[in-house]
């Protein structure tokens, strides 16, 4: 019998095997949903019944339509906080993000064992496994263990999440539709941190990261007391408002892409309203660091032709931004939107990071063979604060260059930074190579992701950006290995 035929047959028994399956899979669920619901009622809490009932029947179609996981939990990547079943303090943290992203892992796993698919992976993610298992060998030396199994768990999050999109993204129309939600979702997010803002309450900086306070969105930041006293600043459903400023400005570039793509005005429009919500966003997080990257993307955009100048354009962006002046709350004005805050006199943030960079390149120096591990808190904390109890509890070096070079050593940083160098390759690459073909949409969508992976490297340069659960990151990064791969096939 021909090889081809003995594939399709063997992949057609593995379809009947599910199909047969099917009534048997359906009866747990009402078996399963039942006996929860009768369970949790006898305890006394019905609510408990109709969650577990909920989570059966998501498991059972996940488990019969592993793309239907995969769609989910594309639209819980902005609802970081929002989903978390535990503190942030927790040493394993478990979040719906999680919860989705297993069960899809294991339902694809499940499908791809049946029809004997071949598992994909390339070098962009052998690297990052390798950084991986760089940060396993601290668990041997570290002086911070809880730090170091935070952050390796959160790690491997990235990797099975990059595993699942270069498995799962079968073609362009599924890879549109991923990215669709995302902004969507973004968007979902951005109305209600509105709606907080104004008509909801805030929350102190001592309740970040419980989850008591996981549908709140408004944080009192202290940080610069002396200089600006209490301020306002939005977190959305993250647990930073930095965190939620580069969520917000990685969707950007991808909006634009939208729009240059979408010959609707309706379509158009929308892209236009969700895009200004966004940007209000990044204005509510109260993070000068945001706004300038967000100045730095809108310049990339338009070098890179995302975004077409003209002076109609230049004439309406202007007049909305008078518009919106009004609209602004007087906290943005306080921290952001005052020229003197950018000193190093009236910023506070500020003089803390030189602070947090020069004790984490004497750390660096001191081990630059093995590192001090992922996550460890407590070796720049002890510089800064010259090993007195005083306020510098847990701090990093606030530069993702510096801390991954402190934690991992210099062969652990090189594998990282040749990561990062690789999808930049990536971008270009694919870029050209579609512009070749005529491919404009997928050309423009190149350019997106380059520019969305470019804003991220630049922030990094005054915080941690790697080490925040940055999923739309790897959404973009695993796309790109997508792309690439596509790219290189014959036409």
């Amino acid at each position: 019998m021909p090889a081809r035929r003995v594939v399709a047959c063997s992949e057609m028994s593995a379809r009947e095997l599910i199909n047969r399956n099917k009534p048997l899979l359906v009866l747990l669920i009402g078996m399963g949903g039942g006996g929860g619901f009768a369970l949790s009622a006898s305890a006394g809490s019905p609510l408990l019944g109709l969650l577990l009932i909920a989570g059966v029947l998501f498991v059972g179609l996940v488990m019969c339509y592993p793309q239907l996981g995969l769609y989910l939990t594309a639209a819980v990547i902005p609802m970081e906080r929002l989903g978390r079943f535990t503190d942030d303090t927790s040493a394993v943290t478990l979040s719906l993000m999680r919860v989705i992203g297993l069960v899809t892992l294991i339902a694809f796993l499940t499908h791809a064992l049946l029809r004997r698919r071949r598992l994909r992976g390339d070098a962009a993610f052998n690297l990052y496994l390798a950084y991986w298992c760089f940060t396993l060998l601290a668990l041997f030396f570290t002086s911070d263990l809880r730090g170091n199994l935070q952050s390796t768990t959160s790690f491997l999050g990235n990797l099975l999440f990059l595993f699942l999109i270069l498995n799962m993204v079968r073609d362009w129309a599924q890879l549109r539709t991923l990215v669709a939600i995302w902004l969507a979702a973004t968007v979902a997010v951005g109305l209600y941190t509105m709606y907080d803002w104004h008509f909801g309450l805030s929350f102190g900086e001592a309740l970040l990261g419980r989850t008591a306070e996981r549908f709140s969105t408004v944080l009192v930041d202290t940080s610069e007391w002396d200089s600006l006293g209490a301020v306002r600043r939005a977190v959305g459903t993250t647990s930073n408002p930095a965190v939620y400023g580069i969520n917000l400005l990685m969707t950007l570039p991808f909006f634009a892409w939208l729009y240059r793509d979408s010959g609707d005005r309706a379509v158009r429009g929308l892209l236009l309203a969700g895009g200004a919500v966004v940007f209000y966003n990044i204005l509510l997080t109260n993070t000068r660091a945001a706004i300038l990257l967000a100045a730095l993307l809108f310049a990339l955009m338009a070098w890179r032709g995302l975004l077409r100048v003209t002076p109609g354009a230049l004439a309406g962006l202007a007049l909305v931004a008078v518009a919106m002046l009004p609209l602004l709350p007087a906290a943005v004005y306080e921290r952001i939107l005052d020229p003197a805050n950018y000193s190093l006199e009236r910023s506070g943030t500020l003089s803390i990071r030189l602070q947090y960079w020069h004790a984490g390149l004497e750390v660096a120096a001191e081990n630059w063979l093995t590192g001090t591990g992922v996550g460890n808190t407590k070796v720049i904390a002890d510089i800064v604060s010259g090993g007195e109890d005083n306020p510098f509890t847990v701090h990093t070096a606030h530069n993702e260059f510096i801390t991954s070079f402190v934690e991992v050593g210099l062969f652990g940083w090189l594998i990282l930074m040749a990561f990062l160098a690789l999808l930049l390759y990536y971008c270009s690459r694919a870029a050209s190579d579609y512009n070749a073909r005529g491919l404009v949409d997928r050309y423009w969508f190149m350019c997106a992701s380059q520019t969305s992976l470019i804003g991220v490297m630049i922030y990094g340069l005054q915080v941690d950006v790697l080490h925040f659960p940055l999923k739309g990151f790897w959404l973009t990064v695993g796309l790109v290995c997508l792309m690439y791969r596509w790219s290189r096939q014959p036409a």
